[in-house]
């Protein structure tokens, strides 16, 4: 592999997923053991560099270039500090235009195939300060693509009463949120 695939988290990738699929073929009974996890199996270590930010150049180019329904996500990510989930995960009422502040409430995060709302990565939910020119962006987004009601499953029984819509997500559980 180290011959044909030169990234080591692309490597590490393919290997949890061969991984995963021996273990559903020892579930069923196919295979004693996971190869995979056989001492002789050695995975390649994981990068200890730092990754580096990309320019402002280059992050504006891919924000320009990308369609107009997903530049949100790219707006939310470089304005905020969102990640792709939580942007995805984004309501209308999370929104206070008025004091400039996001609140982070909940991400949408694909378990077993499946999409879920569930708690912004620390497990508890966090504001964040929205620049104005995020805040017009948004407006922009939202009126271009209206927020549309999503059900997807979520953690506690409030937890799922509190559903709402979202700006960012498509009505189907599907494995691409953006529409």
């Amino acid at each position: 592999m180290e011959s044909t695939v030169s990234s080591v988290d692309y490597q590490r990738g393919i290997l949890s997923e061969l991984s995963s699929i021996m273990e559903a073929a020892v579930d069923d009974k196919r295979l004693a053991g996971n190869p995979i996890h056989a001492k002789s199996v050695r995975w390649p270590k994981a990068p200890q560099e730092r990754r580096e930010a990309w320019p402002l150049a280059t992050a504006l180019r891919v924000r320009d270039v990308i369609n107009p329904r997903n530049r949100i996500t790219v707006v939310l990510g470089l304005g905020c500090g969102l990640r792709q989930g939580e942007v995805f995960g984004l309501s209308p009422e999370d929104i206070d235009y008025a004091r400039g502040v996001l609140h982070v409430r909940r991400q949408v995060q694909a378990i077993k195939g499946r999409l879920y709302f569930t708690l912004p990565k620390g497990r508890r939910p966090v504001s964040c300060d929205m620049l104005s020119s995020v805040a017009k962006e948004l407006k922009r987004h939202v009126e271009a693509f209206p927020p549309m009601k999503v059900e997807l499953p979520g953690g506690s029984r409030k937890r799922r009463d509190s559903r709402r819509s979202s700006p960012c997500c498509s009505p189907h559980d599907s494995a691409t949120p953006l529409r």
